[in-house]
């Protein structure tokens, strides 16, 4: 099992496309954090969170024919995305430059 950690950063739901089923979580920068991070998960079958969640950390648990189960461990409990995959990117960008989901995809 695959663990990455976040250690309560605060992430929303920014942007889910159904004709792709890809979702975008994103926890901008601010005058405590220094850094931008965008969670982008491909492939998703499978969507059990709140829209805003205190992420400590996702456990990534592979399950049969490539397909992940990804527990999401919150301040307030657990939550689950099943999808085929997932991509971290941290950078230095504001809320509003373009994220790795529109670079890979373009305007949606």
């Amino acid at each position: 099992m695959n663990v990455t950690r976040f250690d309560g950063r605060r992430f929303q739901m920014w942007r889910y496309v159904v004709s792709h089923s890809w979702l975008l979580l994103m926890s901008p920068k601010d005058e405590i954090r220094e850094t931008r991070v965008c969670i982008l998960f491909v492939g998703v079958r499978h969507i059990d969170l709140p829209h805003l969640l205190a992420i400590d950390e996702i456990r990534d648990h592979t399950l049969a024919e490539g397909e992940h189960f990804y527990e999401l461990v919150a301040r307030d409990g657990a939550y689950r995305i099943n999808a085929l995959g997932m991509t971290v990117e941290t950078d230095a960008f504001d809320w509003n430059a373009p994220t790795i989901f529109e670079r890979t995809m373009g305007p949606v």
